[in-house]
Parts: structure tokens; C-alpha cells; sequence
């Protein structure tokens, strides 16, 4: 088992409530820190309407990992009081949508990573 370090990074556009917005975020990253076997936090330009979500797991292979690190972030966002309707069809839908941007690689390159 190898460990692997995930960005997601994606475009949610400009927020009405940016201060509420911004509070959920910062109640996401906490939530993370529940997860057991995960390592995760969330950064957001909020100018630009950006949010990124940087996981760390422990996975058999890359395709796992990334599994997981979905997983966990579902999961935080839950625990923070936030919904993810149609969740289960959005990794397709952002895979073709400019917004959005995965990165995966062994977690010792994380230090590389700029996002979170």
C-alpha cells in the first residue's frame, strides 16, 4: 500500500455569502480531521469562485486513491452541514468541465503542490 496525495481543485463561482461560504469551508477542513486514514484540507480563492481539496490517503493503487479521497471529501463536507446532491455522476460531468483539475502523486511530492 502506497500513500497518495490528491488536489482537486474546481470552479464554484463568486458566492452571495461569501463570509457563510467561507465559514462552511473552514468547518470542511476541520471535518477532515475526523476521517481516520486521512489527511485533508480545503483552500478557495474566493475572488475567483475557486475551492480546492487536498487529501492524503493510503490506497492500494492510484484509481483507489482517488476513490478515497472523494470519499473523504464527501464525507467532510457532510459533517459540515453540506449536501452533495448528484454527487455520484459529478466526477464525469468536472472531468469535462474547465473548472476543474485533479492532480494525484505519491504523497512524498506533496511538499510540491501549491493548492492547500
Amino acid at each position: 500500500m502506497a500513500s497518495y496525495y490528491m488536489e482537486f481543485r474546481f470552479g464554484m463561482g463568486p458566492q452571495e455569502d461569501r463570509v457563510g461560504f467561507e465559514s462552511h469551508l473552514d468547518d470542511v477542513a476541520d471535518a477532515f480531521a475526523d476521517i481516520p486514514d486521512v489527511d485533508g484540507d480545503v483552500g478557495a480563492d474566493l475572488d475567483a469562485g475557486r475551492v480546492d481539496v487536498c487529501v492524503t490517503v493510503n490506497a492500494d493503487s492510484r484509481a483507489d486513491a482517488i476513490a478515497k479521497a472523494l470519499a473523504a471529501a464527501r464525507t467532510a463536507i457532510h459533517t459540515a452541514g453540506g449536501h452533495t446532491p448528484g454527487w455520484d455522476g459529478m466526477l464525469g460531468k468536472l472531468l469535462d468541465n474547465d473548472d476543474f483539475a485533479l492532480t494525484s502523486a505519491p504523497s512524498d511530492w506533496a511538499g510540491r503542490a501549491v493548492s492547500c
